[in-house]
């Protein structure tokens, strides 16, 4: 298939958390319904405070959401407050009323700076789960821990018996589900970058779950765009950190999950059109209305609250 980088020069109007909205096609399971575009680009509703028991006004930040087609919600695994205070609630935005919600249910270490993936099956029995791997705790300091959201059960947990093994801990720079098991690399301790890759294997006996692949990114990064499609871990973008500032890249590489012997690949996809971190990645298969006759990974680009969309068509 021929391969190619673009950029749409369509400017978003909302944070990067909501543009995911309108590209409801996140990771969906198989067999999931062909996804129609809802028009054009909008604001969407003001989230109250009180939802998560915070200081009236606080508006939240540090988060991701994941679209679940199973009940037609985006859900947040908790949020760093405009206050720094960091809460473990499990909000959810209901796309059909356009409202916003708390399960009742609050992670099991609060954290901020995550990335939620998707697992069909983590062999738990308790069917499709979002996790999260590390992150920044209230206090500021890191945590390796491993957690889980059921929304089919409302349930969290805590995988007590492998929190991610990676010294020093950090929030890892991206995340993403291929061939069966969960991988995360890069990161960012708030001192220093990391270019590590490691990969949890769900069938793995507990506390023996996590293997460092040895397979490092050639730039240390973190904030990262990432996606998978099939077996292909894709890396886009993300900072570095020179002279304490974050700088934006135009790097990215992908990862064959099936010839991990190659790791990280440069030359496998284009560099993009111009340096960012700090947006979200997303792959939107073939057949539907953006996805095209191939599929595509859109890329919001700009920084956290403007910019255009970079397109990588397969």
């Amino acid at each position: 298939m021929k391969k190619s980088l673009f950029s749409l020069c369509c400017v978003l109007v909302m944070a990067g958390m909501l543009a995911a909205l309108a590209l409801p096609v996140q990771a969906q399971p198989a067999g999931a319904g062909t996804q129609q575009w809802a028009g054009a680009w909008q604001m969407g509703p003001s989230i109250d405070a009180a939802l998560w028991g915070g200081v009236a006004g606080n508006g939240w930040a540090r988060i991701t959401g994941y679209y679940w087609t199973g009940d037609d919600r985006v859900y947040f695994l908790g949020l760093r407050a405009e206050d720094n205070n960091t809460y473990g609630d499990v909000i959810y935005f209901d796309v059909s009323s356009r409202t916003y919600g708390n399960t009742g249910v609050d992670m099991p270490v609060p954290v901020s700076n995550y990335v939620i993936v998707g697992v069909p099956n983590d062999l738990r029995g308790h069917g499709f789960g979002l996790y999260i791997v590390s992150g920044r705790t209230s206090s500021g300091a890191q945590t390796g821990a491993v957690q889980v959201y059921y929304p089919d059960e409302n349930l969290v947990e805590q995988i007590t018996s492998d929190p991610l093994p990676a010294a020093p801990a950090r929030s890892v720079g991206a995340a993403a589900y291929a061939n069966g098991k969960l991988y995360v690399w890069g990161g960012f301790d708030a001192a220093s970058m990391y270019a590590d890759t490691w990969v949890y294997d769900f069938a793995a006996a507990a506390g023996s779950r996590w293997t460092n692949t040895g397979c490092n990114l050639p730039l240390a990064m973190s904030y990262i765009s990432s996606t998978a499609v099939g077996d292909l871990i894709y890396s886009i973008g993300g900072d570095t950190y020179e002279s304490a500032a974050l700088v934006p890249q135009v790097k990215t590489y992908v990862l064959d999950t099936n010839n991990m012997a190659a790791c990280w690949q440069d030359a496998a996809m284009a560099d993009l059109p111009e340096a960012v971190g700090d947006a979200p990645a997303v792959f939107v298969p073939a057949g539907t209305y953006m996805g095209g006759s191939d599929g595509a990974i859109f890329k919001r680009t700009g920084g956290w609250r403007s910019g255009h969309l970079d397109v990588w068509r397969l």
